[in-house]
């Protein structure tokens, strides 16, 4: 069996688990003194250049599968012994249990054992928590096909819900049910706390290991609204409503009190110092005007989205910035694209680096953000630059130095991480460490071009849950973009759902989470955001659910559904294709058909009518009651782009354009620009773009006159005539000037 990985024990031995079989495999891993060695390494000025070493792979599946172990070797809390993936982990800081006395005067016990433990420490800081999950929610979010194909989606839930059951438990509610306290950070930094311990989290004890809570007088805004945002984003991944409804009482929470960031009893100034709040606090509400269709969550998005932090799209994703996902989330693609080109210093090899700490982190952002704007924009603008910067982090670059712990024979050695290093007493830089922390990505190359691969250099060897976020939404994105490839597939040896190629089940994270979680959100959360990012997850990404060894359906059971035509299997349902033109949805387990459910096919989002038919051009209610939305000739609801509707909600024929956002709500009193961010279109109160002549802006627009070409295009930058022939100039926000 490789060394440190967790299965099922059978027989008083670990196996590997297959669906129907069991099979006893057993392999063997070089330990890190085996493995190629180059402590000092200085890479010399250039260009990013390929130098197609044959030993190096690029196998960006295995890559997101690695990366997310990280998350296992840092779990935190009673249970780490049956969740983590590694069997070098077990339940670690079992008294992380306080009790918080309430305004009223009830003392209240505040469980907050679980959780991840920050970097190679064992202090569990509220920002990178709460950033770390929503990140990696994010990401699949907006690549669901990637772990649906790689079959991580099992494992990437796993980790999520345990970050959202942490920060749910963080919550100190009052009498009424309102937050009135909320556990911002367990442990502290520094040689007399936390720092000064070297050794595994199994053995620390909880001296010095205090808690620190926000309240009215110290409302951490910051932490506050990024730990609404992480648990708004769990539900709409998975369904879970708890996590939406404290999601509001957090946002309420930082609404009603003052707003200021950080913690000024805790070291949080001294190890993540915000610089500023109003990005959090947009995102959250963002998020929640997205779920919810509430009005009053969009309001407080406009209160604040012009500060000077909610606007920082010119720096990399991170711990300190969500500005980058904010705007993603408000479909502004020029934003995301100005993230996407955040340039630092590319002397030393063409390799992006921002600062000399951690700089693989904000490298792994901006990919990251790159490939969203290509997403966005239906463009491949920045692949090519992402993926070249990944490839230098996995070894192409003239060190021949792989960033990324585990993933071949020329990664880094000697993290600095203490559970990992398998020693005590204090770090040693390069003696051999006892466990391989697989898939963890090092702070990695400096300004200057070097790196130093010894465990007591932190600048270059501190692993951190931050750090991996954007490597592993880094790694979902390029990888969707290479499904089905050759030599692009997962390591068999390692962790894989029960559904998609039909591998093990990890043992202890539950396998798939198909219907035990409530299936695709994509109805009642605001529709699944990824679905046209190409690829069919599961049913074509190599054997569909392990029910069915062959794919599809049996030849008895294709009978029973007439002359429809399978085409897809996903969380428990075929859909068919009739001769008709309609797409129907069976239950598998029951043969019954879906009916008034939304259910996605693994790619697109369908309404199933009363009929059993799928919707099509037709306009409906979101089931929030208040958004509009759109599915198309195929039944396919819209995101993220334009559509030409020709059927109304009352089902009358119409002939309108409108536009529909990445949650596929329609744009309603508007002015936007196009995916390209050249052309600029205004979406009346009805929702429908103004085409065909002049038009009046509504009241909420600041009034006046527009003219809008046939293709909806505003006129602007421009001299024309108005409707009585005289010569007027069209502003670049598409109003005639003097009209407002």
């Amino acid at each position: 069996m490789r060394r440190g990985i967790k299965t099922k024990f059978i027989n008083g031995f670990k196996r590997f688990v297959t669906v129907g079989t069991v099979a006893a495999m057993v392999f063997s891993v070089a330990s890190t003194s085996d493995m190629s060695s180059q402590a000092y390494v200085s890479v010399p000025a250039g260009s990013l250049t390929d130098y197609n070493y044959p030993d190096i792979e690029y196998n960006y599946a295995k890559l997101l599968q690695y990366s997310l172990y990280m998350y296992d070797a840092n779990m935190c809390g009673t249970d780490v012994g049956e969740s983590s993936l590694h069997d070098w982990r077990n339940d670690c800081h079992t008294f992380d249990t306080t009790t918080y006395r309430r305004n009223d005067g009830v003392n209240v016990t505040v469980d907050v054992t679980g959780g991840y433990h920050d970097a190679g420490d064992h202090v569990k800081f509220g920002l990178p928590e709460a950033y770390a999950g929503f990140v990696l929610g994010m990401s699949y979010d907006t690549h669901k096909a990637a772990y649906e194909a790689a079959g991580q989606t099992g494992h990437l839930k796993t980790i999520t819900a345990r970050f959202a059951d942490y920060l749910y438990r963080c919550a100190v509610l009052d009498a009424n049910g309102n937050v009135e306290a909320f556990c911002v950070q367990v442990g502290q930094g520094g040689g007399g706390y936390d720092h000064g311990y070297w050794g595994a989290p199994e053995n620390q004890t909880n001296a010095n290991r205090p808690f620190y809570f926000a309240n009215s007088s110290t409302p951490c805004t910051d932490i506050i609204s990024l730990s609404a945002a992480c648990l708004a984003m769990e539900y709409k991944n998975f369904g879970e409503t708890k996590y939406l409804n404290m999601a509001k009482k957090l946002f309420e929470f930082a609404k009603n009190n003052s707003k200021n960031t950080n913690h000024p009893d805790s070291t949080i100034g001294t190890f993540y110092y915000s610089s500023g709040w109003e990005d959090d606090y947009c995102l959250a509400a963002m998020l929640l005007y997205n779920l919810t269709g509430e009005q009053s969550y969009y309001d407080e998005y406009q209160s604040y989205r012009y500060a000077e932090k909610a606007q920082n799209v010119y720096w990399a994703l991170s711990w300190d910035n969500v500005a980058p996902a904010l705007v993603y989330y408000a479909g502004d693609a020029n934003a995301v694209n100005n993230s996407a080109n955040v340039r630092g210093n590319t002397t030393y090899g063409g390799y992006n680096c921002l600062l000399d700490w951690g700089s693989a982190r904000y490298n792994t952002g901006i990919q990251y953000m790159g490939l969203l704007y290509d997403k966005m924009s239906g463009t491949n603008t920045h692949r090519s630059y992402a993926e070249g910067q990944m490839k230098y982090l996995l070894g192409n670059n003239a060190a021949k130095q792989c960033f990324v712990v585990g993933y071949n024979s020329y990664s880094s050695k000697y993290p600095h991480h203490r559970a990992a290093s398998g020693y005590s007493g204090s770090v040693q830089g390069t003696r051999t460490q006892e466990h391989v922390l697989l898939g963890a990505l090092v702070g990695g190359q400096s300004t200057t071009g070097t790196y130093d691969d010894t465990a007591d250099n932190y600048q270059y060897n501190e692993v951190s849950i931050d750090y991996n976020a954007t490597l592993v939404a880094a790694s979902a994105a390029i990888y969707s973009g290479h499904i089905g490839e050759s030599g692009q597939s997962i390591d068999t040896n390692y962790y894989q759902d029960n559904t998609g190629n039909g591998g093990n089940t990890g043992g202890s994270t539950g396998g798939s989470t198909g219907g035990s979680t409530g299936g695709n959100t994509g109805g009642s959360t605001g529709g699944n955001t990824g679905g046209n990012t190409g690829g069919n997850a599961g049913g074509n990404a190599g054997g569909n659910s392990g029910e069915s060894a062959g794919g599809g359906i049996s030849e008895e059971d294709d009978n029973y559904f007439g002359d429809g035509v399978w085409f897809a299997y996903y969380q428990g349902c075929d859909f068919y294709k009739y001769s008709d033109g309609n797409v129907r949805s069976f239950y598998r387990s029951s043969k019954k058909p879906v009916i008034n459910e939304f259910k996605c096919d693994g790619v697109y989002t369908y309404y199933f009518q009363l009929d059993g038919t799928a919707m099509k051009d037709r306009l409906t209610y979101h089931p929030n009651g208040v958004n509009v939305i759109y599915f198309d000739s195929e039944g396919h609801e819209v995101f993220s782009n334009f559509a030409h509707v020709k059927k109304s909600i009352a089902g009358e024929p119409v002939d309108d354009l409108c536009f529909f956002n990445v949650y596929g709500y329609m744009y309603v009193d508007v002015v936007t620009y196009d995916q390209a961010g050249v052309n600029l279109y205004y979406a009346n109160p009805y929702g429908v773009m103004e085409r065909y002549g002049w038009f009046q802006f509504s009241a909420a627009q600041g009034g006046g006159y527009g003219y809008a070409n046939a293709d909806g295009t505003l006129m602007k930058d421009t001299w024309t005539y108005d409707w009585n022939g005289n010569l007027v100039y069209m502003d670049g926000d598409g109003s005639m000037r003097g009209s407002r």
